[in-house]
């Protein structure tokens, strides 16, 4: 189960998570309330869409695992998780799953925010 989430790169999602964040709260909120103005989405639809991209960037981050494991063998094989502890089977459908969550989450905010046909 612990390699399963290694295969997310967890810190990596942290980071995305955290760079959403300041641009929205840091740069964004600033310049807009500098100009008098307010952000236009809620902050729960932000975090879903937060939530979105990390599960979205989760699973690509499962499927490059899963699809690099052969160059990986000979680069790290210390490293190689897809096809020791992890099954190919169980990596590619971390990856639908996920794929899937993000994909629905997202299209929820589009909804929830008027922006679905964009």
């Amino acid at each position: 189960m612990i390699d399963l989430l290694r295969l997310t790169r967890p810190i990596n999602l942290v980071i995305i998570a955290i760079t959403m964040a300041l641009m929205r709260y840091g740069l964004l909120g600033g310049l807009l309330q500098a100009g008098g103005r307010e952000l236009q989405m809620q902050g729960l639809d932000f975090w879903l869409l937060v939530l979105s991209t990390m599960l979205i960037a989760a699973a690509g981050n499962m499927i490059n695992d899963y699809f690099d494991t052969r160059i990986d063998r000979i680069n790290k094989p210390d490293d190689v998780i897809v096809g020791r502890t992890v099954k190919r089977r169980v990596a590619m459908a971390g990856h639908l799953v996920l794929s899937g969550a993000g994909l629905l989450i997202g299209a929820f905010v589009a909804w929830h925010s008027g922006a679905l046909r964009l």
